[in-house]
């Protein structure tokens, strides 16, 4: 009895259909900690790991424990950054196929949305490629670059916020850091290319 694991680990067995093994047999031990590095590139520019550090304990899973989610690396100290970021997990919650780490608060929230909302794979069917530009260094934007061009965002109606997949993130609105042209309106007849004439010089 007794005794302590710590590891560094890829965070996708948590969710993956051949990381359920693994999942039940780290279930029936104590998570104490989990720190979630995402997609951060954490070894390299080059390298894609999805890294993330847990401890272990080699007893009964009956606390909850400390989970952090790391979304940059513009940090000096891990232990002051996971002690911001924390929230408590409740470890009962876990299943074999799938593991969400929600605090409790966050979990009743959900319970709610899923008691009296739809499915997005019910209202719209199975999502597909989304969009593609043919020139992503030209057609999309940051924000600061379109500031260079517009100043007030609020003055053009040629640039709409863009989502990346790795951008969205469960139980959380999206925030847009990028903007596509779309260069059209809609009219009574339709979708119709917007007169763009003095926009751009």
């Amino acid at each position: 009895m007794g005794g302590r694991l710590s590891y560094i680990l890829s965070h996708k067995f948590t969710k993956v259909k051949s990381g359920k093994g693994l999942r039940k047999l780290i279930g029936e031990h104590q998570i104490e900690e989990f720190i979630d590095f995402q997609d951060l590139s954490v070894f390299g520019p080059e390298v894609s790991a999805y890294p993330a550090i847990m401890i272990l304990s080699n007893n009964e899973p009956t606390e909850p424990f400390k989970y952090a989610e790391i979304d940059d690396l513009e940090f000096t100290s891990l232990p002051d950054r996971v002690q911001r970021e924390e929230k408590k997990v409740d470890q009962s919650y876990f299943s074999d196929d799938e593991w969400t780490f929600l605090s409790q608060r966050e979990r009743e929230v959900k319970e709610k949305v899923t008691d009296v909302g739809k499915p997005v794979i019910d209202a719209i069917g199975d999502p597909l490629v989304g969009v593609k530009s043919g020139l992503n260094e030209v057609l999309i934007l940051d924000q600061d670059e379109l500031s260079d061009l517009f100043g007030n965002l609020d003055e053009t109606e040629l640039f709409r916020p863009i989502i990346f997949g790795k951008e969205i993130k469960r139980f959380r609105p999206p925030q847009p850091k990028s903007y596509i042209m779309y260069p059209y309106v809609r009219t009574d007849n339709g979708i119709e290319v917007a007169n763009i004439e003095g926009v751009i010089e």
